[in-house]
């Protein structure tokens, strides 16, 4: 898990920089959360740092799965001409426009590594991640936080 999520991280942040992104303004707070939760619930025990890998992951599989659908165009988002900035209507939109190879490799990408945390969440699962005291309501809060931190990664 451990060299798949440095993969991953890696992989993202060199998206971002290639791509010009600007990192959230809250990505050093979030870091010092995420190792918070994560020592804070190994520190509880074993089990509870399993919980918290089960709530990282199942937020995390579920955000994957919502930017592949933006990246599907499921929810009907306009697509512009580059050049001109003009919308482009559904005729002169071509298989092309639709599966460019950037758009089909970041789609792979998401994909794989989706399957990869939710493949952590099965490990977690089995490493007795249900046995954790209290665990419904560590993985709810746990989630809670995740999400939250999503939410303000998308606007600011």
């Amino acid at each position: 898990m451990w060299e798949q999520e440095i993969h991953h991280h890696n992989t993202f942040n060199n998206l971002q920089s290639d791509r010009r992104v600007r990192p959230s303004l809250l990505t050093p707070l979030w870091k010092v959360g995420a190792f918070g939760m994560g020592a804070g619930t190994a520190l509880i025990s074993k089990e509870a740092a399993m919980a918290c890998t089960v709530a990282v992951e199942t937020v995390i599989g579920g955000h994957y799965n919502q930017q592949l659908r933006v990246l599907m165009n499921q929810y009907n988002i306009p697509i512009y001409d580059k050049e001109t900035g003009r919308k482009l209507t559904e005729k002169e939109i071509n298989r092309h426009i639709e599966t460019s190879p950037e758009l089909a490799l970041l789609k792979d990408t998401i994909s794989t590594f989706r399957d990869e945390e939710l493949e952590h969440l099965d490990t977690a699962l089995e490493h007795d991640a249900e046995k954790a005291v209290p665990y419904l309501l560590l993985t709810e809060l746990i989630k809670l936080a995740c999400k939250g931190a999503i939410w303000t990664a998308e606007r600011v």
